[in-house]
């Protein structure tokens, strides 16, 4: 029997530095890998070798409104980079509605655009990530359990 659940982006949290980012647009974050898990190679007689990519970085776009405190923030942070010579800062990833979390270090890639208009806007920050994998909430044993499912095949 299939499993009913419910998804509710609002439990769902992010931390840049400490911060818990708050003034999102219609639209959180998303958490993009740099680099597929693995690649495939397949030979002329259709033996096929699985390579295993041991890149982990990746981009984190978060998306806020134009008058969000936090734009403010992630502005000054880029102007200081300069100044202080400290680019990088913890990036913490909550989502309860998805059971997965994310811990590692990050840097403002890109900075967001910035436009006056009619209506609010978006401005969408780029973070670098050091590690894009997500792990279950909780602790890293439901990924070891999956690991050791996968192995017993073998």
């Amino acid at each position: 029997m299939s499993k009913v659940r419910s998804f509710d982006p609002t439990v769902d949290t992010l931390n840049l530095g400490g911060v818990d980012v708050t003034g999102y647009s219609d639209s959180k974050f998303t958490l993009t890998p740099n680099n597929s898990r693995s690649t495939v190679t397949e030979g002329i007689d259709g033996d096929i070798s699985v390579n295993v990519d041991s890149r982990f970085a990746g981009t984190l776009t978060v998306n806020l409104m134009q008058n969000s405190s936090m734009c403010a923030r992630i502005d000054a942070w880029i102007y200081s980079v300069k100044t202080t010579g400290i680019a990088f800062f913890p990036v913490t990833i909550q989502s309860l509605s998805s059971n997965a979390q994310l811990n590692t270090i990050g840097w403002i890639q890109d900075q967001a655009d910035f436009s006056v208009e009619q209506e609010t806007g978006t401005r969408s920050f780029v973070i670098g990530v050091a590690d894009s994998r997500l792990l279950p909430i909780g602790d890293a044993s439901q990924a070891i359990q999956a690991y050791d499912a996968i192995t017993s095949i073998f």
